[in-house]
């Protein structure tokens, strides 16, 4: 069904279909489901008015390559409203599909306001999939269901640079990559009733089953030509005991098209086996006032900490030195989620790359 919407939306094309449901619409012609709904209620309405204004705002100020991806997004995103509020289905009545579309047109009019921008000097769009499945036969039909009962949701936003520079679309992919990287592309994933399936390498709704999740890739600074965005995932699985959280850093160098590695940043051989003693100098501290971590991490070089050490999505290069995240369950438990070590460039001088500049 969703891919029918889709395609309809296509045809008819991104900017026609949205004006076509503003307050300005002669709502005595209305003939589809979603039309009708709109016309039905005055704040749907003035709030599908708005969502026409922002976004003729914004292609206004995007080049013609990032016209046409807003221009997807935002057909994609009328197809998803469409399918999760049921509008075509016979016995949703117009009051329920109106109840249903207005927050979800609240918040689609907060990201428009806020989806082109610059900084410094780089022109960016804010890119968003907008993905449902169905939630999978042969569950427990007593599980509680998520925000939207019956189908599984993944929201996803991620900046991309809206220029003709290839140092800065390489940037675009990579970021992209990593939200897809982040959202199971091309892994293994297990149904609710036991089934099992490869999802994707590209945006798929499969990726949305069974949970109502968040991703976002947020642009944090751009300083020595290096690009740092973080991006977090979160959501709460249908059934699950508790939500999920992860958070990913990645620093991205501009010059070279490609991800930080550790030898950008350490040369001394040595440095995998100096940091564990750093950080597992601050651990132990800490854990003596409080027991966080696992038994099993009892030293610097034990495999799970130095997995965390050795990951750079881990690190994050901040003013006052690196910073080393731990994710939930590597070295303790969610409960305690242990915060950032901090080394300061002081203390990581003598291991430092040569040419490395620090923020």
């Amino acid at each position: 069904m969703r891919r029918n919407v889709w395609t309809a939306l296509l045809l008819c094309g991104a900017f026609d279909c949205a004006t076509a449901h503003a307050a300005s619409f002669d709502c005595a012609k209305a003939k589809r489901p979603v039309e009708r709904a709109i016309c039905s209620d005055p704040k749907l309405s003035a709030a599908d008015s708005a969502i026409g204004v922002s976004y003729r705002n914004d292609l206004s100020r995007l080049s013609s390559n990032s016209v046409g991806l807003l221009r997807v997004d935002q057909v994609q995103w009328l197809a998803y409203v469409q399918q999760l509020c049921r509008v075509n289905e016979p016995a949703v009545t117009r009051a329920t599909a109106a109840t249903c579309l207005k927050p979800l047109y609240d918040a689609r009019i907060k990201q428009l306001r806020s989806a082109v921008g610059v900084r410094d000097g780089v022109a960016f769009l804010t890119r968003t999939q907008f993905l449902a499945e169905a939630d999978a036969e042969g569950g427990n039909p007593n599980m509680p269901a998520g925000e939207h009962p019956g189908y599984g949701t993944l929201q996803a936003t991620w900046p991309a640079a809206d220029t003709d520079a290839e140092e800065w679309i390489a940037w675009s992919a990579g970021v992209e990559a990593h939200m897809l990287k982040t959202a199971g592309a091309g892994q293994q994933q297990e149904l609710i009733n036991g089934t099992k399936r490869t999802l994707p390498k590209t945006w798929d709704d499969t990726m949305a089953a069974g949970a109502d999740s968040q991703i976002k890739g947020v642009l944090r600074n751009v300083e020595h030509d290096r690009v740092t965005t973080v991006i977090t995932a979160f959501g709460m699985g249908h059934g699950a005991a508790h939500p999920y959280e992860t958070s990913e850093t990645l620093t991205w160098l501009l010059k070279q098209k490609r991800a930080l590695r550790a030898e950008d940043v350490f040369a001394d051989a040595s440095w995998k086996h100096r940091i564990g003693e750093m950080a597992w100098a601050d651990l132990s501290a800490r854990n003596k006032k409080e027991k966080f971590l696992y038994e099993n991490i009892d030293g610097p070089q034990v495999k799970a900490l130095q997995d965390v050490l050795s990951d750079v999505t881990n690190w994050t290069l901040e003013a006052d030195g690196l910073h080393i995240s731990y994710p939930d369950y590597t070295i303790a438990p969610r409960l305690y989620h242990p915060e950032d070590t901090v080394l300061s460039w002081t203390q990581l001088k003598p291991l430092l790359a040569k040419g490395f500049v620090t923020p």
